[in-house]
């Protein structure tokens, strides 16, 4: 999916606001918050490392046997949307894998979780109506 398609599905779906900085895309507005909503591009060749809370890296490549075989790496700095309340992150297609830097020597894999320093992150437009509807996904 498209960053085009994911905007206008949200449009379609959801009182939104454009956002004209370089911090984040959307403003959905709900009867109880304000969601921010921030849209990067991903596909199923791209393992993204997240290195700090502000710091995230998307690698591009391929899988060669149970190594991923990196052509592309490029550095994201998300600090001023880490700024903002209610935060949500649309990756434009599922990733490889999605690692965590715990520290310097150890790395976790957070593929299948949600929230991600307190931000709430997808790439599946379902769980996106019940992160800003239901709640109980939404990182506070």
């Amino acid at each position: 999916m498209t960053k085009r398609h994911i905007k206008k599905y949200l449009k379609k779906s959801y009182l939104t606001r454009k956002k004209h900085n370089n911090s984040h895309d959307l403003i959905i507005r709900t009867r109880d918050c304000e969601c921010h909503v921030k849209i990067m591009k991903a596909s199923s060749n791209t393992q993204v490392t997240i290195n700090s809370k502000e710091v995230w890296e998307f690698k591009r490549g391929r899988v060669n046997g149970l190594r991923f075989k990196e052509y592309s790496k490029t550095l994201y700095d998300i600090s001023r949307f880490m700024e903002l309340e209610n935060r949500i992150i649309i990756l434009t297609n599922k990733p490889y894998r999605i690692y965590k830097y715990i520290n310097e020597s150890e790395v976790v894999d957070v593929s299948n979780e949600i929230c991600i320093y307190n931000t709430s992150v997808t790439s599946d437009l379902s769980e996106i109506k019940s992160i800003i509807n239901g709640q109980p996904y939404f990182c506070k």
